[in-house]
């Protein structure tokens, strides 16, 4: 389906990407829940989102799918702004914030999970590995969404709406 050199290049993103953003993150603030949050707990979720936007892109780009989803477009198969840069973290961050941002890491990952499977790339990357079901679960409209783009997975599906949330559902 895809070129080798295409595939090597992409799980060489990949790895690159999830080492840089488990290596910077210390081991007492990898995603758990603490009592008060810092500034640092903020931080360090805010870089693993943008590196997981950033490896989103990259695949985007390189598999052409879901290209609208990209800022600033795609050029010579990859993001035209190069990779995304943390946002600024709230002055007095709350608890609110790291569930928000927690949320939006698992959300984010869901939807990498379904662009492995669907693309057949960094598969060995998938949490149990993708199914082989020749039917996957088709999207599910949940109310009066407008998506900008749907990965539909098997068992799971994501999509990204209009306002930019991530909604995934089906089984995880």
């Amino acid at each position: 389906m895809f070129s080798v050199r295409g595939r090597s290049a992409a799980a060489g993103i990949a790895v690159t990407l999830l080492v840089t953003s488990l290596v910077a993150m210390p081991a007492d603030a990898q995603l758990t829940s603490q009592p008060s949050a810092t500034l640092q707990d903020i931080e360090v979720r805010d870089e693993l989102i943008a590196n997981q936007e950033t490896l989103l892109n990259v695949y985007r780009c390189l598999f052409n799918v879901d290209v609208h989803a990209v800022p600033g477009g795609c050029a010579n198969n990859q993001p035209s702004r190069g990779p995304t840069q943390p946002g600024s973290p709230p002055s007095n961050p709350t608890q609110q914030d790291i569930s928000a941002r927690d949320m939006l890491i698992a959300n984010q990952e869901d939807l990498l999970n379904a662009y492995r499977c669907q693309l057949e790339i960094d598969t060995q990357l998938v949490p149990g590995g993708c199914q082989t079901d020749p039917n996957p679960t088709l999207p599910i409209p949940t109310g009066n969404e407008t998506y900008s783009a749907v990965a539909a997975g098997w068992g799971h599906s994501c999509a990204i709406a209009t306002d930019q949330a991530i909604t995934c559902w089906g089984e995880k």
